[in-house]
């Protein structure tokens, strides 16, 4: 499956018509409730991240990657310190990563598939532990 990127009040319910897996259909919808009652429906991203998924993709969708920190230091480097503000698991094969920007509430929420990015997999795996 390539990158899938929800980006507004109508791509994100539209996500809940797409022939998708049962389990990402189920986790799309949580988070569709979710953001609908928290009111930050308007102010969310939502990306799917899989193996098909290439760096590249994901910048182009966010405007950067959670792989590099600020100072410019990559993910498993000794002084990396990645931008992650909540990860955790969510399903069997999925985790969660939520990046908040600026103080507005706007926030991108990364679904990342088990079959992802080996070093995106494990930032997750190592942010939420």
């Amino acid at each position: 499956m390539p990158l899938l990127h929800f980006y507004d009040r109508a791509t994100i319910p539209g996500s809940l018509r797409l022939p998708l897996d049962a389990e990402l259909h189920r986790l799309l919808v949580v988070r569709v409730d979710h953001l609908t009652a928290a009111g930050l429906l308007n102010m969310s991203e939502i990306i799917v991240i899989s193996a098909e998924t290439t760096e590249p993709e994901l910048v182009a969708a966010i405007g950067f990657t959670p792989l590099i920190d600020l100072d410019g230091n990559r993910f498993g480097q000794t002084t990396s310190c990645p931008g992650l503000d909540y990860v955790a698991r969510v399903s069997p094969s999925y985790d969660e990563a939520i990046i908040a920007v600026g103080n507005s509430g706007f926030a991108y929420h990364l679904l990342v598939h088990d079959d992802a990015d080996a070093d995106l997999v494990e930032l997750c795996r190592e942010q939420a532990a």
